[in-house]
């Protein structure tokens, strides 16, 4: 980026911020998502469980040739919770990693943490290193950095969503399966009644 009028740097800047922003608000959602649908999914393998001990208890139970089909659908049902949920942990887990410290600063030189943004890099350094490097700074140049790295930072966000919506998908997918699986189990275990 070419050197230019602070002004226009600042502007610059709180464009990027936005930009951030609404990536973050984003993530942030779909974690919030993940939450609502993990609370479903608790009391629908709860509810699921304490029909099929009734079903077991009350002997409502479907055998086909020596295999009971209630039990088999029911531990579908887990499985597909079991698996739902690992993809919904991953969704939720941090997806980038940032190499904490350059390998190429040599012993006595200035440190430049980059990017400036990110609190594992800023936890990376000592304090004084961190505070050095904003007392030599000129405001032009950080704003030039802070912009740069905003970007940055937008973009490996947006990578981190991209791939979480992924993983929600697959989620989804087995979570459907688990309430088709809950629901023939429901009904083997109840069409000898009618």
């Amino acid at each position: 980026m070419s050197s230019g009028d602070l002004g226009d740097l600042e502007l610059k800047v709180t464009a990027a911020q936005k930009m951030l922003d609404r990536v973050i608000h984003t993530t942030d959602n779909l974690d919030e998502k993940v939450g609502r649908v993990f609370t479903s999914m608790s009391f629908l393998t709860v509810g699921a469980t304490i029909l099929f001990t009734n079903f077991v208890n009350n002997k409502l139970l479907s055998p086909v040739e020596g295999v009971d089909l209630v039990s088999v659908f029911f531990l579908g049902f887990v499985i597909s919770v079991a698996v739902a949920t690992a993809y919904m942990l991953q969704a939720m887990g941090p997806r980038f990693r940032l190499i904490l410290r350059d390998s190429r600063v040599r012993e006595g030189e200035p440190v430049n943490p980059s990017p400036t943004g990110y609190a594992d890099k800023i936890a990376s350094l000592n304090a004084g290193d961190w505070t050095d490097y904003f007392r030599s700074i000129t405001p032009h140049d950080f704003y030039e950095r802070w912009y740069a790295e905003s970007i940055k930072e937008a973009y490996l966000l947006s990578k981190k969503v991209e791939r979480k919506v992924g993983e929600m998908k697959k989620a989804q997918r087995w979570f459907v399966l688990a309430i088709v699986l809950l629901v023939v189990m429901v009904t083997l275990a109840i069409y000898p009644m009618f």
